[in-house]
């Protein structure tokens, strides 16, 4: 891929942009970096150690920024470890409060710290210093295999430690043994002095700061096919310029000072194509598009097709294709993103075309300064990808969530928002003290409640005796704020209140229909039973229903006693609600003169009235009386414990119940005021 220019923009305020353009002006490389960022990617730091975490395999190192960062085991070198305890895992060779020297790998993304590791590299022109490897080689961008055999040979010419490695970088192609060793010599004279300052240097300390972006371009994307760099700026063209004579002399006179009145981006038509690096839908010549969204997990890029000229279904998806997988790898190099990526093309039914496709993408990465791995198509036309995190994300970077949407990029509706707001405020209002609920929200949101809502606030406010004050803001893009005031006692003692009901007061303001109603309110009563549950029942007063004998009201009665205290007998709840719904039907019939008939006795009932509610249910010799006094039970206590235990408490239809197991559960929870209550008089 031929790059025609490289362009500085350095004149406007305090940021920096240096991008790299090929010979039909499209983008290629582009970076911003403020005056007053604090970048430390690459910087090399005296830090301390701070704690040791064995189970994230991992330490975490005070190096002086924002926060501590982060130093897995794998990323420390072996000199750091106590030789004479190999054996040892690495946990217990490290100590707290140990020095070390580190580099940031990768920089703080929101609340996590920078990656960190010991394994340095210095950077240079031509090669990349690795002071803690013995090994050197050539770099993995060089395929050709006669290339990195005449590299070979220059490298076997080179001096260097042997303690040392490096690696010769792609820009050192074609350089001749002076030029490798003169960078050679640099970055060995920079690493010996980052050793001195680190042994005479308190931690944490800054040792050795990264090139500013214009060095750092220059150092990693100038090369032969660069025709031209143009500086906008005096003051940075003459310290360029003066680079490229000390490092590079052979090129210095392709830097340029551009003079023109146009800014130097709009001038070449890049302000357009920086600005679509932020967008998630690219458009393709022929019509298509591509949509980028980037998640937590991965980056997800998908492949649409548009109006074509072709007239083959197949050519179309093709040709739709080929121009997506050129643009996907130059927008995977603009926007800086990392990690796994997954490609979704559009399906392609001839095999070969699959290939063409996949080919034309692993060409257009060739280019790319970060590692890429790349798996082949799979049939349903998804390439899954990762790739070296270098930078942090252009989108992260320069962007911020909304405040609005938590950056999902979608809203409620007004509709939702209005009843999220009534709910809110009916739970701030339901509180009896609360004198006044005031509301901040948007202007749109607040001319909603007050024309559409306004009878809902009007009804919170008679209910819960309160005043609601809506309040808008044109600005306000947030969550509604809601205050709440509340009233103090005196307050209250100063409130208005009512003039006291009356009679008369309650008969006028009645209509005359509603005064002569007569109104029947057994069929409400009936229905309140039907929907009643079993722990409803046990909360209501059962009558023994009128037709049973004296002994079976008895036993009825008992029931009822244990059905409320221990939940028993479930499976008889339609006896239950029957005796209710007798007392409901039957009691205009039962009345007279306002005194109940002598069968209405309700064990239960008169049984509780004698119960005092202490820590033992206490029974009053009056309660007892009443339980003794059943004229109809006859006989002696075996034979009516026998009867009520065989005829009544276990029923036969019921196959689940086991009698013996049941009555042992019953002993075992009643009191002994219990089994005097159910035991007759002898």
């Amino acid at each position: 891929m031929t790059r025609a220019k490289m362009l500085i923009n350095a004149k406007d305020f305090d940021q920096i942009r240096v991008a790299t353009i090929n010979e039909q002006g499209l983008l290629e490389q582009i970076d911003f970096e403020s005056l007053d960022e604090n970048n430390c990617l690459g910087n090399i730091y005296k830090a301390t150690i701070t704690a040791i975490e064995p189970s994230l395999q991992a330490t975490f190192v005070d190096y002086g920024c924002n926060r501590h960062g982060f130093l897995p085991f794998n990323e420390i070198h072996y000199s750091y470890h106590d030789e004479k305890k190999a054996n040892e895992p690495v946990v217990e060779k490290l100590k707290v409060g140990q020095e070390i020297l580190v580099q940031v790998a990768r920089e703080e993304i929101g609340l996590k710290g920078a990656y960190l590791t010991t394994l340095i590299s210095i950077p240079g022109r031509y090669l990349v210093l690795m002071p803690y490897s013995k090994k050197s080689g050539i770099s993995r961008k060089i395929k050709d295999v006669s290339d990195r055999q005449s590299l070979r040979k220059v490298l076997n010419q080179v001096s260097s430690p042997e303690n040392m490695g490096y690696i010769i970088r792609t820009a050192g192609l074609g350089k001749t043994k002076e030029q490798i060793q003169r960078d050679l010599n640099v970055l060995l004279s920079t690493w010996n002095e980052i050793i001195t300052r680190f042994e005479s240097s308190k931690s944490p300390t800054l040792l050795y700061l990264e090139d500013n972006l214009v060095n750092r371009t220059i150092r990693d994307y100038f090369n032969e096919e660069t025709r031209e760099i143009l500086v906008d700026d005096k003051r940075a063209y003459e310290e360029i310029s003066r680079y490229f004579k000390k490092v590079m002399p052979r090129y210095a006179h392709m830097v340029k000072h551009y003079r023109g009145k146009t800014p130097i981006f709009s001038k070449y038509k890049l302000e357009e194509q920086v600005e679509k690096i932020f967008t998630s839908k690219i458009k393709l010549p022929s019509g298509g598009s591509i949509v980028i969204e980037q998640t937590e997990a991965l980056v997800v890029i998908d492949v649409n097709s548009g109006k074509t000229s072709e007239g083959n279904l197949e050519l179309t998806a093709l040709k739709t294709n080929l121009e997506a997988a050129e643009e996907a790898a130059r927008q995977l190099r603009l926007r800086d993103l990392g990690g796994l990526i997954v490609i979704d093309f559009i399906d392609l039914r001839d095999r070969k075309n699959v290939y063409e496709v996949e080919k034309k993408f692993r060409e257009q990465i060739k280019t790319d300064k970060a590692r890429t791995a790349v798996t082949p198509l799979s049939r349903f036309g998804i390439l899954e990808m990762s790739r070296q995190r270098i930078n942090t994300s252009k989108d992260i970077k320069h962007y911020v969530d909304c405040q609005v949407c938590g950056g999902s990029g979608r809203v409620k509706t007004m509709q939702t928002q209005a009843l999220d707001l009534l709910r809110r405020v009916k739970t701030a209002a339901a509180n009896h003290r609360v004198r006044r609920v005031q509301v901040t929200c948007s202007d749109d949101l607040g001319i909603h409640m007050l024309n559409d809502r306004r009878h809902e606030l009007m009804d919170l406010e008679k209910k819960h005796g309160c005043q609601i004050f809506i309040q808008t803001k044109v600005d306000h893009r947030q969550d509604p704020i809601i205050k709440v005031e509340k009233g103090t006692l005196e307050e209250k003692e100063k409130m208005e209140i009512p003039p006291p009901l009356s009679l008369s007061s309650v008969t006028a303001s009645m209509s005359e229909e509603a005064i002569n109603e007569a109104r029947d309110y057994k069929e409400e009563k009936l229905k309140n039973i039907e929907e009643m549950t079993f722990e409803n029942l046990r909360g209501q007063d059962i009558p023994a229903p009128k037709g049973l004998s004296p002994f079976d009201r008895f036993n009825f009665s008992i029931r009822v006693i244990l059905m409320k205290k221990h939940g028993l007998y479930e499976n008889r709840t339609e006896e239950f609600k029957s005796a209710l719904r007798e007392k409901v039907v039957g009691i205009s019939n039962d009345e007279e003169d306002g005194e109940l008939l002598d069968d209405d006795i309700n064990l239960e009932t008169d049984i509780d009235e004698g119960i005092e509610n202490t820590e033992g249910d206490l029974v009053s010799s009056e309660a007892e009386s009443i339980a003794l006094e059943e004229e109809s039970v006859e006989g002696d206590y075996d034979a009516l414990d026998e009867e009520f235990i065989d005829d009544d408490l276990v029923d036969p239809q019921d196959e689940d119940m086991d009698p013996d197991e049941d009555i042992d559960g019953l002993e075992d929870d009643a009191t002994p005021q219990d089994e005097e209550l159910v035991k007759p008089h002898e």
